[in-house]
């Protein structure tokens, strides 16, 4: 956990350094929102906005039940935590992953659709109408969102997508960023 403790550290730098040279908001690359709470502790002027954080978000705006993918089964606790963390525990039907490293997606393309499909119809199966959080080496690096909707039958949301409309919805209406966190329970 060093090593995960230290990418939070840098990126949290990284929102300090683009406070400095004057962006209007932080957004780090990927779903594990690296150094997004150290972030928001240390810049002041700008929204620092992780993909998880800001997919989560959406779900509870959507208030639909939904699913998560991630890559390797030892992660989806950390899925389930977040989603408790932004008081959508109850809304987050089901949890799984793909079972195989992201590295190995582009030459795997097609068995990581299948497997997509597979877990999103585990997920309506459970309860869910749209997949939620779906870690972005799936969507929106080999598939689009739009793709993975219509090989599953449910919406997909793409994480860098939301991340990128949650920026700029906090950079447009001005607010100050400290407002930016879940909605609780």
């Amino acid at each position: 956990m060093a090593a995960d403790r230290a990418r939070h550290l840098v990126s949290a730098q990284r929102a300090v350094q683009a406070e400095k040279e004057g962006y209007d908001a932080f957004c780090p690359f990927g779903t594990r929102d690296y150094g997004i709470a150290d972030g928001r502790k240390l810049v002041k002027t700008m929204p620092v906005v992780g993909q998880a954080d800001s997919c989560l978000l959406y779900c509870g705006l959507l208030g639909r039940p939904f699913g998560s993918v991630i890559y390797m089964p030892e992660m989806e606790d950390w899925y389930r935590e977040c989603a408790a963390e932004a008081g959508l525990a109850g809304q987050m039907v089901h949890t799984t992953s793909i079972g195989f490293p992201n590295k190995q997606y582009p030459e795997r393309r097609a068995e990581l659709l299948a497997r997509f499909v597979t877990c999103a119809r585990e997920a309506k199966a459970k309860g869910a109408e749209l997949m939620g959080l779906v870690a972005m080496s799936i969507c929106p690096v080999e598939y689009s969102a739009k793709e993975l909707s219509g090989a599953c039958g449910i919406p997909v949301l793409d994480a860098l997508a939301c991340q990128v409309a949650m920026a700029e919805w906090w950079h447009r209406t001005g607010l100050p960023p400290p407002l930016l966190r879940y909605p609780r329970g």
